[in-house]
C-alpha cells in the first residue's frame, strides 16, 4: 500500500482524480472564499453546504485549529472533528457555536 500526503493552498489545483480518492482532509482557516466553496461543494454528499460551513467555522475558531474530515468514516457522527481530538456531534449541528 502506498500512502501520500498532499498539502496545497489551492484545493482545485489538485487533480480531480486525486481529489476523488482522498480519505482524510485537514482544513485550516482558509483565506479565499472560492477555496472554501470548493471544499464545501466536494464534501457535501452527506450534509448540506450550510451545515458543513457551520462545522468549518466551529472548528477553525481557535488559532491553528482545523476541521478534520474522515471521508471513510462508517457513520456521519464519526466523520468530523476539530483538530483530530474533539468530535463534532452532527446530531447537534444546529447548536454549534460559530463565533467566539
Amino acid at each position: 500500500m502506498i500512502s501520500t500526503i498532499t498539502a496545497t493552498q489551492v484545493y482545485r489545483a489538485i487533480s480531480p482524480v486525486v481529489r476523488k480518492n482522498i480519505t482524510d482532509l485537514c482544513i485550516f482557516r482558509l483565506r479565499n472564499q472560492s477555496d472554501l466553496d470548493a471544499v464545501i461543494e466536494e464534501t457535501s454528499a452527506i450534509f448540506d453546504k450550510a451545515t458543513l460551513l457551520k462545522f468549518y467555522k466551529a472548528a477553525t475558531v481557535e488559532p491553528y485549529s482545523f476541521l478534520y474530515v474522515k471521508l471513510t468514516a462508517k457513520t456521519p457522527d464519526d466523520m468530523f472533528c476539530e483538530s483530530f481530538s474533539k468530535p463534532i456531534n452532527v446530531t447537534d449541528a444546529s447548536s454549534l457555536c460559530v463565533s467566539k
